[in-house]
């Protein structure tokens, strides 16, 4: 008997969790939707009280999921939105949203050789130094690259991507490129 009551109570609560989630997944649908909303206009989406919501969405604030501001100059009405953080996780990332970008970049279809180089330093993140004062900065990627591209190709594919913002090249005072990497707006692609 007493079995039968614990049972219930744990099946009122799983379905309080289910329709808390399903609430939270609706007003989050509806900002996604409409962009900022005031309280009042989530309330109705949920068929609750406007007061209702705050406490509702109060952990997505706290994860910086979902933003609320005041309307000061009107009134102080909360007004909710999502935040930066909410959309980063829809982003494309790694190594496909470093050439996606690139090929934004140059308004154009990247090469199988432009895609192979921009690979190879999506995979070195750190810079790539000259071996030797011998040794030019293009013969030093194409020997880590063992040499599957020629170095010519080599030379013309970095100096668009210098040109372009997507590589960032090191040259102290004679203009000499001592080392490369990815440009940062395209490492933070990587990093997340």
């Amino acid at each position: 008997m007493r079995y039968d009551f614990y049972w219930e109570r744990f099946q009122q609560r799983q379905s309080r969790r289910k329709s808390r989630s399903e609430t939270i997944m609706k007003l989050l649908s509806a900002l996604h939707e409409k962009g900022e909303m005031f309280a009042s206009e989530l309330a109705e989406v949920i068929h609750d009280r406007s007061n209702e919501i705050y406490p509702r969405l109060k952990r997505w604030i706290e994860a910086g999921f979902v933003k609320v501001r005041k309307n000061i100059p009107f009134d102080t009405r909360n007004i909710y939105g999502l935040s930066e953080k909410w959309y980063e996780l829809f982003e494309e990332k790694g190594t496909e949203a470093v050439l996606k970008k690139a090929e934004q970049t140059l308004g154009r279809e990247l090469t199988e050789e432009e895609k192979e180089v921009l690979t190879f330093f999506c995979t070195h993140k750190q810079y790539i130094e000259r071996d030797s004062m011998d040794k030019s900065i293009v013969d030093t990627i194409c020997a880590l690259m063992k040499w599957k591209i020629p170095s010519y190709k080599v030379e013309q594919i970095l100096h668009t991507f210098i040109n372009h913002g997507i590589i960032f090249a090191y040259r102290p005072r004679r203009g000499l490129i001592l080392k490369v990497r990815l440009d940062r707006k395209y490492l933070t692609l990587l990093d997340r």
